[in-house]
């Protein structure tokens, strides 16, 4: 089968730079409501690896994984191939995501998507980045 390359953790250490390194990842075949996607920009969110590396908070069953975890918190890219009951989305369609985003591809369901209109480098930190910004503007600065 077809492989791709990750950045990808084998176990957690005390920093990013401790644990992170690049596998060749097998394509697998995509459950009925996943959807592949090709990444064309990862964002960067410095706490949620550093978190991730360490299996800290969101993250502490990374300590137990016996097969290691993927790396990157958030990204955007094309839709590569959809799951058999997948509807909303199709080959092309432009789309942001969480997790495995230093990855030249990775494999999210279809309902955690958001469709956007490019993939663009801003368009990369939407998810995390971009929500997180917003909700601290709206509910602790108090904008509206």
């Amino acid at each position: 089968g077809s492989t791709y390359r990750a950045l990808v953790a084998g176990s957690v250490g005390e920093q990013f730079r401790d644990v992170a390194k690049i596998a060749e990842v097998a394509l697998k075949e995509l459950a009925e409501d996943e959807v592949l996607v090709k990444v064309v920009y990862a964002g960067v969110n410095g706490g949620c690896e550093t978190f991730r590396a360490r299996g800290e908070f969101a993250f502490a069953s990374n300590r137990e994984s016996d097969s290691g975890f993927a790396l990157g918190a958030e990204g955007v890219g094309v839709v590569a191939a959809i799951g058999s009951a997948v509807e909303g989305f199709a080959e092309g369609d432009a789309v942001c995501f969480v997790g495995s985003g230093f990855a030249e591809y990775t494999t999210a369901k279809a309902r955690t998507l958001w469709r956007v209109p490019e993939p663009t480098a801003e368009m990369a930190a939407l998810r995390i980045s971009g929500l997180t910004a917003c909700a601290m503007m709206e509910v602790t600065g108090q904008v509206k």
